[in-house]
């Protein structure tokens, strides 16, 4: 349901450690469950209908370094017909209030209910606010 994008040399690169040498860097591994977890939650669970993800049917998560200038967005690409998220490589700078991947799982899931929201309408328009308030909430459920 997913396609994580993620650099491997250079400043958006992601810690590569990974302990359990599957040849996927632990971060990148939480950044999947989490995102599978979301999936079951807002789609398998509650029932909503599944985002604006293209003809490919598949959300595209870059990750990338974001310098605490914002925890990540979802965006509308091309048409409202398909979306990406784009969240911090590592969520540790000073800027954020929650860090590490506290800060990445409530971010994900935030973002990624923005591109179910995205799948009924694409454009919030005035009610901009009600976007954010329910994805505020989504991160509580």
């Amino acid at each position: 349901m997913f396609y994580i994008h993620f650099d491997t040399t250079d400043y958006h690169s992601p810690s590569l450690i990974d302990n359990d040498l599957d040849g996927i860097p632990d971060y990148i591994n939480e950044v999947s469950q989490v995102a599978d977890s979301s999936y079951r939650l807002l789609i398998e669970t509650m029932d909503f209908q599944d985002g604006a993800n293209g003809n490919d049917n598949i959300t595209d998560i870059y990750v990338i370094e974001l310098d605490g200038s914002a925890y990540g967005w979802a965006r509308p690409i091309n048409s409202c017909n398909d979306s990406c998220i784009e969240i911090d490589n590592n969520y540790e700078e000073s800027e954020y209030y929650t860090n590490g991947v506290d800060a990445m799982k409530v971010t994900l899931i935030h973002e990624y209910f923005h591109t179910i929201q995205f799948g009924y309408r694409c454009s919030a328009g005035t009610d901009s606010y009600f976007y954010e308030l329910t994805s505020t909430w989504i991160e509580d459920i």
